[in-house]
């Protein structure tokens, strides 16, 4: 499995295309412990995101998994297998 960085992560959401237009954040690694909730992405959001990421990275993370994170880098520990593989490279 490829190994995604935390300013991987960020900018993929920032991209997405999945960010409620009415929040007025332009993510960036600073961003990475807000609930997802609070940068303007719903659970179904959430799941486009997932299922792009498993698309493109390849990853093999459960939709049901991928739903418990709170914020991306939570999110990105469960990608990771809960390793602290989580460099901000």
């Amino acid at each position: 499995m490829k190994i995604i960085y935390i300013k991987t992560l960020m900018e993929f959401l920032k991209n997405s295309g999945e960010q409620d237009e009415s929040f007025q954040i332009s993510l960036t690694e600073e961003h990475a412990d807000f609930r997802f909730d609070e940068l303007g992405f719903d659970s179904l959001a959430l799941l486009n995101v997932v299922e792009h990421l498993k698309q493109k990275h390849g990853l093999d993370i459960s939709y049901d998994t991928a739903v418990t994170a709170e914020t991306p880098r939570a999110l990105l520990r469960l990608i990771q297998g809960g390793s602290s593989v989580e460099a901000t490279e």
